[in-house]
């Protein structure tokens, strides 16, 4: 690795950049990251969106009360019931 002296001047006439973009540029990855197995959708994140849903008395009070025991939100816990009928429904396995 290369140490590179910072002043004023080397700043201003663009060499400080200049460096730095040819460290990026001969950057390699270490041989411990590699691609060959590579799995869709590891680091994708749904997007949240706020709405307004009506429940019944009972249902509200059943997952307020396990959200309080596995001490996740409610609503997170809402969600995920509903992703798992999703992915079921999806591949055949009908609830309703």
């Amino acid at each position: 690795m290369r140490i590179l002296k910072v002043t004023y001047k080397s700043i201003n006439n663009g060499d400080y950049m200049k460096n730095k973009i040819e460290e990026m540029e001969n950057y390699e990855l270490p041989e411990q990251y590699t691609f060959k197995n590579p799995i869709r959708g590891r680091f994708y994140k749904p997007k949240k969106v706020s709405t307004t849903m009506r429940f019944d008395d009972d249902i509200l009070i059943y997952f307020k009360k396990i959200s309080s025991e596995k001490k996740i939100p409610y609503q997170t816990l809402v969600n995920m019931v509903l992703r798992e009928f999703q992915e079921s429904y999806l591949t055949g396995i009908h609830v309703l």
